[in-house]
């Protein structure tokens, strides 16, 4: 008796979601799917930048304090003449453009591929 109530119970239940309950459910999964992404990302940027500085900093440490790597003494024969310090300005200056013209690519490019015109 009390089985053939449960069943007609649960027959009379309807099995319809509340509307948009799929669309919002899979909204909020892919959002958190690429916050995972973007964590992970971050965490393995962070990870490579932490590795790169130790790698130059045991260099360093090997150089100085293993083979008594002096680094001023290695630049003290350089000397600079300021008769062509209009000439080192203008180097700067061109350098300076280059960068600034390779990076404005660097986005460019990046932006070009996001919106799919390639």
């Amino acid at each position: 008796m009390k089985d053939k109530a449960l069943i007609k119970t649960l027959n009379r239940r309807s099995d319809e979601l509340s509307g948009g309950f799929e669309e919002k459910l899979m909204s909020r999964i892919l959002l958190e799917a690429e916050k995972k992404s973007r964590r992970d990302y971050l965490l393995s940027l962070l990870l490579v930048v932490a590795m790169s500085l130790a790698m130059i900093a045991g260099a360093v440490f090997v150089f100085v304090y293993y083979f008594s790597f002096n680094i001023p003494d290695l630049f003290s024969g350089i000397r600079i003449r300021f008769e062509y310090n209009s000439l080192y300005t203008y180097y700067f200056y061109i350098a300076f453009l280059v960068l600034v013209l390779l990076g404005l690519d660097y986005k460019f490019r990046k932006i070009m591929k996001k919106t799919g015109y390639e």
